[in-house]
């Protein structure tokens, strides 16, 4: 019976854990993943083993294994109805009478030309694109940096203008405040100045009043009596009282003083990058970034190979 050495298996498994493997181990032989490669490496019993990455030649030399019903043949064919490789005895066998085989070798050079197709579109663009796309993000950094430094400084600018405007102010109020102070004192400068006048007038008035009183002949006095002479004497000065002023703050609220500002607002959004890579790499399903790539053929590396050697995927089931 051939083995069951499928194309699905045309990679290396890891001997511990069935995972696609890419090194093995030059002193127990063992054929690792990256992960068992790890821990190959940090045990105390293995940790002095040297482990290598495989060769394409040396992962040749593990699929050119012994049929395990002809144990004296090496597995060289692919038969396609059944999907496992066999040797050439098996090729003859009435199980796979009317099969399609295909050669062993060819599927391999098949398998190495699509891997270095991929290894090459992985150094020649995708690195390169992502070096530039890393470019990118690095300036798009220092412009970022550049950007908000501008918005800091035009804030900075705006609250400086606002103070200035804020002084103005203040000080055109100071200077009027002084102007009104300054006329209401010398109002009430002059109003003292008149009183003071009027003051010493009647002073005077009083003292020659009685002056006259003291040295003047009494019957002269009965006389100014019968004639009702009386003391004239001009009115008081008519005076008022000062206007009064105080200060009424109004109460700013923050929302008044951002609008002063201004706001900072969204330009435009970010859009996602372009990147141009037309073709894509068949990885491993169960890769993931940022861990090493690794590409095994799977059913499209099949349909690749099939088409390859002139052949249609689809008829291999009518072919009996």
């Amino acid at each position: 019976m051939a083995t069951g050495f499928g194309i699905s298996q045309f990679h290396l498994n890891c001997d511990q854990c069935e995972e696609r493997c890419d090194f093995h181990c030059n002193i127990c032989g063992l054929k690792l993943c990256d992960s068992c490669k790890d821990k190959h490496s940090v045990d105390q019993v293995t940790s002095h083993h040297k482990v290598t990455q495989f060769s394409d030649q040396e992962i040749f030399k593990f699929l050119n294994e012994k049929c395990q019903l002809h144990t004296d043949e090496n597995l060289c064919k692919l038969c396609s109805n059944c999907e496992t490789f066999v040797c050439k005895k098996c090729t003859v066998k009435p199980f796979h009478k009317d099969h399609l085989f295909l050669d062993m070798r060819e599927l391999y050079e098949c398998y190495s030309e699509t891997r270095r197709s991929e290894i090459s579109k992985i150094r020649e663009h995708l690195i390169p694109t992502s070096n530039n796309i890393v470019r990118n993000v690095g300036e798009d950094v220092t412009n970022i940096k550049d950007m908000f430094k501008n918005i800091r400084r035009g804030l900075k600018s705006k609250a400086d203008s606002l103070k200035t405007f804020v002084d103005d102010v203040v000080s055109g109020e100071i200077d009027k405040l002084g102007k009104i102070e300054k006329d209401i004192i010398e109002n009430l400068n002059n109003e003292e100045d008149t009183l003071t006048d009027f003051i010493s007038y009647l002073t005077n008035l009083r003292q020659t009043y009685e002056s006259k009183l003291l040295n003047t002949d009494k019957n002269d006095i009965i006389v100014s009596q019968r004639e009702n002479t009386t003391i004239k004497t001009i009115p008081i000065p008519e005076t008022h009282t000062p206007d009064t002023y105080e200060y009424e703050p109004r109460r700013a609220t923050i929302e008044e003083v951002s609008k002063l500002f201004g706001s900072v607002r969204l330009k435009a959004n970010g859009a996602k990058r372009i990147v141009d890579i037309d073709d894509k790499l068949t990885l491993d399903t169960k890769q993931k970034i940022p861990d090493k790539t690794k590409i095994k053929p799977e059913m499209v590396l099949r349909r690749f190979c099939f088409e390859h050697l002139g052949l249609h995927f689809a008829d291999f089931g009518t072919l009996h």
